[in-house]
């Protein structure tokens, strides 16, 4: 990071940056956010710059003068929203607090920002905290540079948020619409198999695109599980990607194993790979992606690949948002769901599911109790209340989505008859 001159090197900010690398540890690391702290702090000394103050002179009597407290008023003169003003400001206080820690440093952090304790409790249902005096809760640090954020909205009818993302199985006209469109000639061969393995596992995007060809090197006779199924284990010190680094495991069925060898063993697989090893010539053979581009470059890039720092922060798995624009832009199927994205894939492979074991449950096989916990260990949920979530919503999906649908029906007609 540089002074205003351009040339010189601005000795704090770049030493707080490298902080942040090296006290990262040597697990998983976010390049995308160091990159948007690294230019949020420069936004905020371009502004002190420009008001010819000094970022380290808090003798203001006044909290008003102080740049830290002005810069607050500038952004919320600007109209931004809260939770993009939180995040500067918040960018801001960690690096004076940082600064503040040092050895000989003179930075008071009182003056910088006025902070206090607050008791945030918990709703039964997760769906929102409120400050309270709550017996389920915890405390947090709330700074007076920060503006109240709205309360999310409820999902819709026959919707799921999760992750703060609203999503829904498809239903099986819906299902059909895909199908159908993923068998045209607008689809090709890998992009088939992403959706054909988030529908059949309800893996997550960084699991589909993370898989190695060394994950079904054990796919055979004696591996396949008495549901017709191989077990994959992904997270952990697996080279397969998963939520917060977490063990778990997902189900292939025996049809999408033979897919994906069938796939690692053509031509244009094989070309791909050749141009990956001369891109990425450290990772042991069988470590290589499924999915790489026609470049040979991954798909998405895990974790826990060597490569991470250097690259990781730009392979995201575009190739996922690619295939939902291409499912949007299909005329063919004009009344697939507008709102549809690849995460809605997981919840429909979880109903599908539900639907198989629901038999079990009315004959007195099984419980719902058990349906619900092998739906949870299927998608890798850490609270059950997630899967009850999803439950829920599967027992009365039809009038749930039929309901939906009415409403905004009645919706875009008012709006219709409006601007007649």
């Amino acid at each position: 990071m540089f002074e205003e001159d351009g040339v010189s090197i601005w000795v704090d900010g770049t030493l707080y940056l490298r902080h942040l690398i090296t006290s990262a540890g040597v697990g998983p690391f976010d390049v995308n956010a160091l990159l948007s702290k690294a230019s949020r702090l420069l936004e905020y000394k371009k502004f002190v710059e420009s008001h010819k103050a000094d970022y380290k002179d808090f003798s203001q009597r006044r909290p008003q003068a102080r740049i830290t407290y002005r810069y607050y008023v500038h952004l919320f003169d600007l109209g931004i929203s809260a939770g993009v003003l939180n995040q500067k400001t918040g960018v801001v206080y960690d690096f004076y607090k940082w600064l503040s820690e040092l050895k000989h440093s003179k930075i008071d952090l009182s003056r910088v920002d006025q902070v206090q304790n607050v008791w945030i409790s918990y709703k039964k249902n997760n769906s929102r905290a409120s400050v309270d005096s709550g017996s389920k809760g915890k405390y947090v640090q709330k700074r007076s540079q920060t503006l109240r954020t709205p309360a999310p909205s409820d999902p819709k009818r026959g919707y799921i948020r999760e992750q703060g993302e609203d999503l829904r199985p498809l239903d099986k006209k819906e299902l059909k619409l895909l199908i159908q469109s993923l068998e045209s000639d607008l689809f090709n061969t890998q992009e088939r198999l992403v959706c054909s393995v988030a529908l059949n596992t309800g893996a997550r995007k960084q699991s589909v695109f993370t898989l190695r060809r060394s994950s079904f090197d054990n796919c055979n006779e004696d591996t396949l599980e008495s549901d017709g199924t191989f077990k994959i284990s992904i997270g952990g010190t697996n080279l397969v990607s998963s939520k917060r680094n977490k063990v778990s495991y997902l189900y292939f069925p025996k049809d999408t194993v033979d897919a994906i060898v069938s796939y690692i063993e053509s031509d244009e697989y094989k070309e791909r790979l050749i141009k990956y090893q001369a891109k990425f010539p450290d990772l042991q053979k069988g470590d290589e992606y499924v999915f790489l581009s026609s470049q040979g470059t991954p798909r998405y890039m895990a974790h826990t690949d060597p490569y991470f720092r250097q690259y990781g922060h730009k392979i995201k798995g575009k190739l996922a948002k690619d295939i939902v624009a291409k499912l949007k832009n299909d005329e063919s199927i004009s009344k697939f769901p507008h709102d549809f994205t690849f995460h809605w894939l997981r919840a429909t492979y979880a109903k599908s599911y539900y639907d198989h074991l629901l038999p079990q449950v009315n004959d007195g096989s099984i419980l719902l109790t058990d349906v619900i916990h092998r739906i949870a260990r299927r998608l890798g949920h850490e609270e059950i209340s997630t899967t009850q979530l999803y439950i829920n919503i599967f027992k009365h999906f039809d009038y749930l989505l039929d309901a939906q649908n009415r409403y905004e029906e009645e919706v875009y007609r008012g709006i219709y008859n409006y601007e007649d």
